[in-house]
């Protein structure tokens, strides 16, 4: 954290913490860490944190709830939805209906695992 404090104070930072509930889960109190820096540094116009899940009830429970350390530092919320079958086509680079819709039953439109079948 000691280089996120030095760094935002010369350029603008964007911290991005992916797949959020498996840092949460592993790192003890690391929600109640966050929260005391988030709250220390909520002025700081140079900083932005980012928190990605894939699991949506985790992110519920443990960002909106309020009995969460995070309760009440959400800024903003984005919703991403499945890919369609026109956009997994182009994703993958397969016309096959038939391709299209074995890919969209195993992922169920979800890019990670898109990327993990194009790669197969």
């Amino acid at each position: 954290m000691d280089f996120l404090d030095a760094s935002s104070k010369t350029e603008r930072l964007i911290v991005i913490f992916d797949e959020f509930p498996l840092l949460a889960t592993a790192i003890e109190d690391s929600m109640g860490k966050l929260q005391r820096y988030i709250d220390f540094h909520q002025d700081n116009a140079n900083l932005k944190i980012v928190l990605c899940g894939s699991s949506l009830s985790f992110m519920k429970t443990q960002i909106d709830d309020k009995a969460s350390p995070l309760y009440g530092r959400k800024t903003a919320q984005i919703y991403l939805k499945a890919f369609s079958l026109s956009q997994i086509a182009q994703l993958t680079n397969r016309s096959k209906l038939e391709d299209l819709i074995k890919i969209f039953s195993v992922t169920g439109g979800i890019a990670n695992l898109q990327i993990k079948i194009t790669v197969l």
